[in-house]
């Protein structure tokens, strides 16, 4: 009978998870709040930079496999997994906004969590360019800024055109209260050659499960063998106890 209650309790904060889409098997970025910053395109007539339009600085999707490169991702858990990009698109102005200057396309969800609940996830990187103007991250802040860099990765270097495993990241919130979770990527300069971020398996820990239940998930061994079993983190994700979100 104890079991039965459990796997009543672990189904109904799967259903509570999957209200906040963290690990987007909606298709989409609904319950997650988008910031895309809008950048002029150039042309360059007579020698004179002449606007041309606007554009998103960068991509934000969900997707079942990566379409670039060409099935180098799969999702970790679920169906679907984020892709956020640099865009790569026309060239731009170099004078990005913001202190240091940069382009910024992320995602992101306010948490009201208890002392104790850990926040993890898993997060890849594609090195699409040649020189270190792009770079990914996760963070967690609190109302006065951010509290901790969870992960990041940056472009250029010899690494180029390659891309990163499957990372896990993780967060235990020493107090309770009000956090914002935030994944993206930013670029600088002109925001020519392509990189990409990918995020999945977003979960929250409540502290009564955190130490007593542990879960492991296989760590995947190549950015070519990413697919594991949904359960995986579908589990961890079961237990989370979430309360409030944009």
């Amino acid at each position: 009978m104890r079991f039965f209650f459990a796997g009543l309790l672990a189904f109904a904060f799967a259903l509570l998870a999957r209200a906040d889409n963290f690990g987007f098997e909606t298709g989409d970025l609904s319950a997650w709040s988008v910031t895309n910053t809008p950048l002029n395109l150039l042309d360059r007539v007579d020698g004179a930079d002449i606007v041309t339009g606007t554009a998103p600085a960068g991509w934000a999707g969900v997707l079942t496999s990566s379409t670039w490169p060409v099935g180098l991702y799969s999702p970790v858990e679920g169906r679907f997994m984020a892709r956020l990009g640099t865009c790569a698109t026309q060239y731009i102005s170099g004078s990005a906004p913001g202190n240091p200057s940069c382009y910024i396309t992320s995602i992101k969800q306010t948490l009201n969590l208890d002392a104790g609940s850990v926040l993890s996830g898993w997060a890849a990187f594609f090195n699409g360019d040649n020189i270190a103007q792009d770079h990914a991250f996760v963070t967690v802040s609190s109302a006065t800024g951010v509290i901790a860099t969870l992960w990041s990765a940056v472009s250029g270097g010899d690494s180029r055109d390659t891309g990163s495993p499957w990372t896990q990241w993780s967060f235990t919130a020493l107090t309770a209260g009000t956090y914002i979770m935030e994944m993206g990527v930013t670029s600088g300069a002109d925001n020519q050659q392509e990189s990409d971020a990918y995020f999945d398996g977003v979960a929250v820990i409540a502290p009564s499960i955190v130490g007593t239940t542990p879960v492991t998930v296989p760590v995947p061994e190549n950015p070519a063998t990413l697919l594991l079993p949904t359960g995986s983190i579908a589990g961890i994700a079961g237990l989370g106890r979430l309360r409030n979100r944009i």
